[in-house]
C-alpha cells in the first residue's frame, strides 16, 4: 500500500503549486491521521519516484485497507470544475488516458466538489475537487466511502 501512495502523491507533484491552507476535516470513525516519520516515508517515496520536491503539507488518514489523503494548494481557477480540468490535464501530460477523463461535479454536505477516478498500480483512486477563495483542496479516496468527506469544511 505504501508503494501506491507513493505514486499517488508523485502523481500529484505534476498537478498542484503551492501549499495554501483554510479547511478542516473531521475524519470519519476508525480513520486516525498519519504523521511524522511515517507520513514522511510515504512523501520520500513520492519525492523518488517524481525526482521532484513535494509538500510535506499532504495529509493522509488510514483505517486498514481504507485511505483518505488531502492536498491543499493554492489555486488561479475560479471554480472547482476549472481547477479539476486543470488537474487532469497536468496528469494528461505525463500519463497516456487522462485526457479522455471528466469530472463529474457532486454535492457532498455542504461543499460542491468535482469527483473523477482513475486507476494507478492496480487499485482505483477517486479523487474530489473543490475551490474556495483561490485555495483548492484535492480529495482522494481509496476503498473508503464517499461520506467520508462529509466531514470537510472549507474554514470561514
Amino acid at each position: 500500500m505504501k508503494r501506491f501512495f507513493a505514486l499517488l502523491f508523485a502523481l500529484l507533484l505534476f498537478a498542484l503549486p503551492a501549499f495554501a491552507e483554510g479547511y478542516e476535516m473531521t475524519l470519519p470513525e476508525g480513520f486516525s491521521w498519519i504523521e511524522g516519520e511515517e507520513l514522511e516515508g510515504y512523501l520520500a517515496a513520492a519525492r523518488a519516484d517524481a525526482g521532484a520536491e513535494f509538500s510535506d503539507q499532504a495529509r493522509l488518514a488510514l483505517n486498514g485497507e481504507m485511505s483518505l489523503s488531502v492536498v491543499l494548494s493554492t489555486t488561479d481557477q475560479p471554480d472547482g470544475a476549472s481547477a479539476a480540468k486543470e488537474i487532469l490535464d497536468g496528469y494528461a501530460a505525463h500519463i497516456a488516458g487522462f485526457e479522455s477523463v471528466e469530472p463529474e461535479k457532486v454535492t457532498i454536505g455542504e461543499t460542491d466538489f468535482w469527483r473523477f477516478s482513475f486507476a494507478i498500480d492496480g487499485q482505483t483512486a477517486t479523487q474530489y475537487c473543490t475551490v474556495h477563495e483561490g485555495e483548492m483542496a484535492l480529495i482522494t479516496l481509496i476503498s473508503a466511502p464517499e461520506d467520508a468527506l462529509s466531514g470537510f469544511r472549507w474554514n470561514a
